[in-house]
């Protein structure tokens, strides 16, 4: 089977990005965008659990990015809110600290990136994460 048709034939994997910079999570997202995910910027943690409770039941959310201080400062009620609604959604925390590393790992986070880290590292750790049900 062709690469095209295989992907064709599978939808685009879904991801939340959540940070309350608008430059971090529209770099972000335009990169998922490129690697044919579908990106959905959120501002704060709040917002991320109003997005996700809206498409539970529509649209499968196959990822979610935490990242910038808020988010990461509500990682762990967030993670816990995103397992609670599905443990198949993978989660990602972008931290500066090795304590906000620990606590979320702690926290149930599928995945941590520490900054400096580049946007396309990201995105393929996403699609890892989303393609795989090892963590990264």
């Amino acid at each position: 089977m062709k690469v095209e048709q295989r992907l064709k034939e599978q939808p685009r994997p879904t991801a939340l990005v959540v940070d309350e910079n608008v430059h971090v999570s529209s770099h972000i997202s335009g990169i998922l965008e490129l690697l044919d995910c579908e990106a959905i910027a959120v501002a704060s943690a709040q917002e991320c659990v109003d997005a996700l409770n809206r498409l539970h039941n529509n649209k499968k959310v196959d990822a979610v990015i935490l990242s910038g201080t808020e988010a990461i400062r509500k990682g762990g009620f967030l993670i816990s809110h995103i397992k609670k609604l599905d443990k198949k959604i993978k989660t990602l925390a972008i931290v500066r600290d090795k304590g906000d590393r620990h606590m979320l790992l702690s926290a149930g986070a599928d995945a941590v990136a520490t900054k400096p880290v580049t946007g396309q590292t990201l995105a393929f750790k996403v699609l890892k994460l989303v393609t795989s049900d090892d963590p990264v």
